[in-house]
């Protein structure tokens, strides 16, 4: 199902400049006949990319995440998701709840991106 750059944008909350972003880079999209079709895997994917980008990872670290285009390497993903909680810890003495939130909206994001076709 090809999806716009435009619906993406606002089902996502990804901004369509970052979309096209991240298709440049080939993490997001399929390029057919010079246009870019996006589908499902690619929302995930975008999610994934938002809540990372808000967790204080930068557009390289989740192309260092990312094995190839839309599935992910799990020993990285572990990686990252060890890391949120590593940092979740050290700030203890601070308030965590957005930490918490974000970890648990990736990790349903993940299920949800790896048991899809």
């Amino acid at each position: 199902m090809d999806i716009k750059i435009k619906q993406l944008s606002n089902i996502t909350g990804v901004t369509p400049a970052s979309i096209r972003r991240y298709a440049e880079l080939g993490l997001v999209g399929e390029k057919i006949d010079g246009d870019i079709a996006f589908d499902h895997a690619d929302i995930h994917s975008l999610k994934i990319f938002k809540l990372a980008l808000s967790c204080g990872y930068s557009v390289q670290s989740i192309i260092d995440i990312v094995a190839s285009k839309n599935r992910f390497d799990t020993e990285a993903l572990n990686s990252a998701l060890n890391h949120l909680r590593e940092r979740q810890a050290a700030q203890e003495q601070e308030p965590v709840t957005f930490l918490t939130k974000a970890l648990g909206k990736l990790e349903k994001e993940l299920e949800a991106f790896i048991s899809a076709p």
